[in-house]
């Protein structure tokens, strides 16, 4: 069974190289999240912790911008995002760290 897994789980990234993406700053404590590389015509999706899909950016050239709010415009609160891209130059995943400060 554990040989089984590791030829699927092996096979699912046959013919997507790893695409060269960074996202800045991180840790976060503004409103601004930059995704820049080989982004073109591709897609970043960011997740919660709990693996809920928070928002998805559509990529037309080098750089994208997250304004660290959910698809609905609610900013999201602070804690641990990962975020995954796809596109015609490969795929790749990091986390960002989101740290929101208190008023007051």
């Amino acid at each position: 069974m554990r040989w089984v897994w590791l030829i699927l789980f092996l096979g699912c990234s046959v013919g997507l190289e790893e695409a060269s993406v960074t996202a800045y700053p991180n840790p976060c404590y503004g409103d601004k999240v930059v995704f820049k590389g080989d982004l073109a015509f591709g897609r970043v999706e960011i997740y919660n912790i709990q693996g809920r899909l928070v928002r998805v950016l559509e990529a037309e050239d080098e750089e994208v911008v997250w304004d660290t709010r959910d698809e609905e415009g609610r900013k999201v609160p602070s804690g641990v995002y990962v975020w995954r891209f796809e596109g015609p130059s490969g795929r790749c995943s990091g986390r960002i760290t989101i740290i929101r400060r208190e008023d007051g």
